[in-house]
């Protein structure tokens, strides 16, 4: 994955450094969790990351079909916050790949 370019599209998007921190460090959550199964940047160049979107339909209680011992705060409200890096990370990577 692409953190450190990440970081710095963000800062260019003039988000703050600790928003940044905490996108970064939830990607890396998500992908821990998913790590056997799916792989982000790969889901990406199949089909924009929306399998792994669909993580996240219905409180994310999906998570635990694939990953039983998930840390992510499934059925929590703030499961939203994990989603919103990820669609962060999936505008960035639209940008990021078609300038490669």
């Amino acid at each position: 994955m692409y953190y450190t370019e990440f970081k710095s599209w963000l800062d260019e998007q003039n988000v703050s450094t600790k928003i940044q921190k905490d996108y970064v460090s939830r990607l890396k959550a998500i992908q821990r969790d998913l790590s056997p199964y799916y792989d982000i940047l790969e889901e990406y160049r199949i089909n924009k990351c929306q399998e792994i979107l669909r993580f996240f339909d219905d409180k994310g209680f999906l998570f635990k079909v694939y990953c039983e011992e998930t840390q992510l705060p499934i059925g929590k409200p703030y499961l939203s916050a994990y989603k919103l890096a990820l669609k962060k990370y999936i505008m960035f990577l639209e940008i990021f790949l078609a300038e490669k």
